[in-house]
């Protein structure tokens, strides 16, 4: 089986779609996504039906979607994030709300576990891009494969002697060997809000019958998603944003 896994579209339909095109010609069964489909973007309602739509997709809850349902709390995101929520707020249809509302914080299939942020904790929001919080993911999951985002950024994470931890930045269309015995932690980065310096969306496509994952990278139509944000008012800085992919 080949599994798509994707995350952190914030409300990007460009990216979302571009997205989508590049996935279908890979041979995807089976579509992950890790949340955060809305918040800092212009299109919350395109994007949740566009997700809702593909083949055999499971969704967990991110932080942002946790906000504009509150679910949790948006008066703990900072400014910026917060007055994107509210928007969103104004303008997500019934049916989407209810969709984002009833979302799970975690998922689990065989050895594997997803979450938005850290599986330790899912509602906590921890980043897994650091020893600790990596520590405590392989600790508390004991999944074989663990895939998170939250970050936006593209990341595999090995365990290796003595409590130690790889941490290395994976290249596009690089690919990474499962082992058997071998954990790893997979951040799948973002398709609608890279922040890694490159203003391309990215994504990972596990392959269980070839035993590896592939990290992926594709263009978008920035410009279009960054007017369209200006227009609608929101902040100029997530517009800015998209095109330093940071």
């Amino acid at each position: 089986m080949r599994i798509a896994v994707f995350s952190d579209v914030h409300a990007n339909l460009e990216a979302f779609e571009a997205f989508a095109d590049d996935a279908a010609r890979r041979r995807i069964d089976k579509y992950v996504c890790l949340g955060d489909l809305v918040g800092y973007g212009a299109n919350p309602n395109a994007v949740i039906e566009g997700v809702r739509g593909l083949p055999q997709i499971e969704v967990v809850l991110g932080n942002h979607d946790a906000a504009a349902t509150w679910v949790t709390s948006p008066y703990e995101m900072n400014a910026r994030a917060r007055e994107a929520i509210m928007w969103t707020m104004d303008r997500m249809s019934e049916a989407n709300r209810s969709f984002l509302e009833n979302l799970p914080p975690l998922l689990r299939e065989d050895s594997r576990v997803w979450a938005h942020a850290s599986p330790f904790n899912p509602k906590a929001w921890s980043y897994v891009q650091d020893h600790a919080n990596a520590r405590l993911c392989l600790w508390r999951t004991r999944a074989d494969l663990t895939f998170v985002a939250h970050t936006h950024r593209p990341l595999v994470i090995r365990p290796g002697r003595m409590l130690r931890l790889a941490f290395e930045t994976p290249e596009h269309e690089e690919t990474v060997a499962l082992e058997a015995g071998r954990r790893l932690i997979c951040n799948c980065g973002s398709v609608g809000q890279p922040r890694d310096g490159l203003p391309a969306g990215s994504y990972l496509v596990l392959d269980t019958e070839a035993a590896r994952i592939e990290f992926i990278r594709f263009g978008y139509d920035v410009d279009k998603a960054a007017e369209k944000i200006r227009a609608a008012g929101l902040p100029a800085s997530f517009a800015d944003r998209l095109r330093r992919g940071h």
